[in-house]
């Protein structure tokens, strides 16, 4: 009886854990150490999960759904949207991609954005540089990837989620 009670309970547990924000009213998304948050938009719901190297989740409203990936660099080194190469290295992006600049601004800006191609989903990539980092060459951004599907609704949740993200630490 109590092994049920607990197989039950460990998945809502677990959800609740893993969720730290939905930025119901300009809150924080992800983890705190990102310093990431959100103005609040009418009819906008953000579920935001945590992870190792990064934060995932999506934005929706009635009309659309963007999917939200928020970390540092390490996170992205695979990702087919954003190229975090070496500047001085020989390996050049492969493919179409957001190639991040040798400089982040300190407050968070966009960095660069893809339109559709074929199969692949409209990407924009917003970043920052933390107080930390040097004056050029910014050596540990914190990113915001937001992906979204085709459609009107889409491209409009994402511009308007795009605006709403600012730097909160």
């Amino acid at each position: 009886m109590i092994r049920i009670i607990v197989s039950l309970v460990a998945p809502l547990i677990g959800q609740g854990v893993c969720s730290y924000g939905h930025a119901p009213e300009g809150g924080p998304l992800g983890q705190p150490a990102f310093h990431v948050c959100a103005k609040p938009i009418t009819g906008v719901t953000y579920l935001i999960h945590d992870g190792l190297d990064a934060d995932h989740g999506a934005a929706t409203n009635q009309h659309g759904v963007v999917q939200v990936l928020i970390g540092r660099p390490s996170a992205f080194f695979d990702n087919r949207f954003v190229c975090v190469a070496p500047r001085s290295g020989s390996r050049q992006a492969q493919g179409h991609r957001i190639v991040l600049p040798e400089s982040i601004p300190r407050e968070m800006s966009l960095v660069g954005t893809l339109g559709s191609t074929g199969e692949e989903r409209v990407a924009a990539l917003y970043g920052y540089s933390p107080d930390g980092a040097g004056l050029r060459g910014a050596q540990d951004p914190i990113l915001v990837l937001l992906q979204a599907g085709k459609g009107a609704g889409n491209l409009e949740l994402m511009a308007a989620v795009g605006e709403a993200l600012y730097r909160c630490d």
